[in-house]
């Protein structure tokens, strides 16, 4: 199912998954597609939430581990050696573009909708 959504619009990915909680006998698939069309329609960026590579001043791109990204480097016991990762880029979420430019438009929009 998760594979399926790749290339999908934002809107469209909500759709899925909200129909993943939300039965069609109590919001129609089309009261849906509207809903979140006019949620997320709104946002000033055509990814809606774009993911953008964490860089230095330099323009170097930061890269963490996976062990890192993944909390597993919190879960070790005191003196624990950290495991050895795999270096990977670090991104962060881009939760400005909406309507009032804040982060609370990305839930916000939804949670009103319904």
């Amino acid at each position: 199912w998760l594979l399926s959504l790749e290339g999908m619009p934002f809107a469209r990915v909500a759709e899925a998954t909200l129909r993943l909680f939300i039965a069609e006998a109590e919001v129609p698939p089309e009261d849906l597609r509207r809903i979140t069309d006019a949620c997320f329609g709104s946002f000033h960026h055509p990814e809606v939430v774009p993911l953008v590579p964490v860089t230095l001043d330099g323009g170097a791109q930061v890269w963490g581990s996976e062990h890192e990204q993944a909390g597993a480097l919190n879960a070790r016991e005191p003196g624990e050696a950290a495991p050895a990762a795999a270096p990977v880029p670090v991104y962060v979420a881009e939760l400005f573009h909406g309507p009032t430019l804040a982060f609370k438009d990305f839930g916000q929009q939804l949670v009103c909708a319904f």
